[in-house]
C-alpha cells in the first residue's frame, strides 16, 4: 500500500495529533456544538477543551486552523472579572484576548473562540454552535498520531509487542497499515523519533522469495535500507523486517517474534 498517490483534502488529521511542548495530543472536532456540549464531547474522548499555555502554542494552533472557514471553541471561560481554563480556579497565566471587536452581539459572552485568521480569542455566547479543539495530555511517549511535514500520511507508535501479522492487523483496525518508508528522508525522520527507545520496531516490509515488498504491493520496494551483514534473529526463516532505532537500518526477523510497531494512515 502506498500513500504517495493520495491528495491532501485538508490540513488536519481526523486523529489526535501531537503537540510535543505541551505533552498533549490535539484533535479538531468539526461538528458544531455549544461550548458546554463541545466540552462534554472532548471529555467523552478522554480529554477536555484545549488550554493554550503560551504564544508558541497559540501560533501552532493558528497555523493548523488557518485554512478553515470556521472559528473554534477553546477551553477559556469568563468568571466575573477572571478568565479561567475549564475547571481551574486561578486566572489564566497566558491569554490572547481581542478586546476591541465584538464578535457576538448578544449581551452575555462568557466563552472564548479562537479566530483562525488572527489567532486572537473572542468572547462569544456559550450557546453558539461552533467546531472545537480537544486536548488530551500524555506522559512519557506520545500516543497520538504525528507526521513528517512532507508526508501525506500520519504515523503512530504502538508500544504493545505483537507478531508482525498481529501488529499489521492492529494497524488496520486503527484505519491504516504498517508503515511504508518511502525514502531516506522519511527513514531519518523515523530514526530521530525512535532514538530514545530501547526497542526495535516492525515496519511493513516483507521478503517474498528474492523480492522485498511493502505489504500488499506486487513490485519490489523502490527504496530499502536493509542491513545485510548482521543476523538479527538466529532462526532459519526471517521474512519480516524490523527497524533498528540506533542505526536506522532494517533487519530480517522471524515474523513470529513480538515487537512494537509503526502504523501509518493517510491524511483524511
Amino acid at each position: 500500500m502506498s500513500w504517495a498517490g493520495l491528495a491532501r483534502t485538508n490540513n488536519y488529521p481526523s486523529y489526535w495529533f501531537d503537540h510535543g511542548p505541551s505533552q498533549s495530543c490535539l484533535k479538531l472536532i468539526t461538528t458544531s456544538k455549544s461550548w458546554t456540549h463541545a466540552r462534554q464531547n472532548c471529555q467523552q474522548l478522554g480529554g477536555d477543551l484545549v488550554k493554550i499555555k503560551d504564544s508558541a502554542m497559540n501560533t501552532f494552533l493558528k497555523n493548523k486552523l488557518s485554512s478553515f472557514t470556521q472559528n473554534w471553541w477553546i477551553g477559556l471561560k469568563k468568571h466575573g472579572n477572571s478568565y479561567r481554563w475549564n475547571d481551574e480556579s486561578t486566572n489564566a497565566a497566558y491569554t490572547n484576548i481581542e478586546t476591541g471587536t465584538i464578535f457576538d452581539s448578544v449581551a452575555v459572552r462568557d466563552c472564548f473562540v479562537h479566530d483562525r485568521n488572527s489567532g486572537k480569542w473572542f468572547k462569544s455566547s456559550c450557546s453558539a454552535t461552533r467546531p472545537s479543539v480537544c486536548q488530551n495530555h500524555y506522559s512519557g511517549y506520545s500516543s497520538c498520531w504525528f507526521n513528517q511535514s512532507t508526508s501525506v500520511s500520519y504515523l503512530k507508535l504502538i508500544t504493545a509487542s505483537k507478531s508482525w501479522t498481529n501488529a499489521r492487523q492492529n494497524c488496520q483496525q486503527l484505519g491504516g497499515d504498517l508503515v511504508k518508508i518511502e525514502d531516506s528522508g522519511m527513514n531519518t525522520f523515523l530514526k530521530n523519533k525512535l532514538s530514545s527507545f530501547t526497542q526495535n520496531w516492525w515496519i511493513g516490509l516483507k521478503k517474498s522469495g528474492n523480492s522485498y515488498r511493502w505489504l500488499n504491493e506486487s513490485t519490489n520496494a523502490a527504496y530499502t535500507n536493509i542491513e545485510t551483514g548482521t543476523i538479527f534473529d538466529s532462526v532459519a526463516v526471517r521474512d519480516c523486517f524490523v527497524y533498528d532505532r540506533n542505526s536506522g537500518q532494517w533487519f530480517e526477523s522471524s515474523c513470529d517474534a513480538t515487537r512494537p510497531s509503526l502504523c501509518q494512515s493517510p491524511l483524511t
